[in-house]
């Protein structure tokens, strides 16, 4: 496990957790204010749209953290991440709509891997053995 940081991915996946449920509430309560008095749908498209983009969102900074924290193989760190993300999301992908999974699924490992390139390239000049 060269190079791979436990607790930069266990630190990216609780924060990218907490982001999406954050995020979650915050999106509910512009779009129940955007729409009153009328009532939204939660697993309407637009709550489901605005949802992955949120999520995207969180799977990049998830990367960079993990990516981060590792000070090293920055692609391999976030790729886990996106690893982790994409097992998660098909775990319950039982709840949502083919074309919110599939959005969400293709969209994980480039947003994990773009959170590490932005690491990587923050500044940070630390050479690794492999996969950096």
């Amino acid at each position: 496990m060269n190079g791979i940081s436990i607790k930069g991915i266990v630190i990216a996946v609780l924060a990218v957790i907490a982001g999406d449920i954050i995020g979650g509430i915050a999106v509910g309560i512009v779009l129940s204010i955007a729409t009153w008095p009328s009532k939204i749908d939660p697993m309407g498209t637009e709550v489901l749209f605005l949802g992955a983009i949120v999520g995207t969102i969180t799977t990049i900074i998830g990367g960079y953290i993990a990516a981060s924290i590792a000070k090293t193989c920055y692609y391999k760190n976030a790729a886990i991440l996106g690893g982790v993300g994409a097992i998660l999301g098909i775990l319950m992908a039982g709840e949502y709509p083919l074309w919110f999974n599939v959005i969400c699924f293709l969209s994980v490992f480039p947003a994990a891997l773009l959170g590490g390139h932005l690491a990587k390239s923050s500044g940070k000049n630390i050479t690794s053995p492999s996969f950096n």
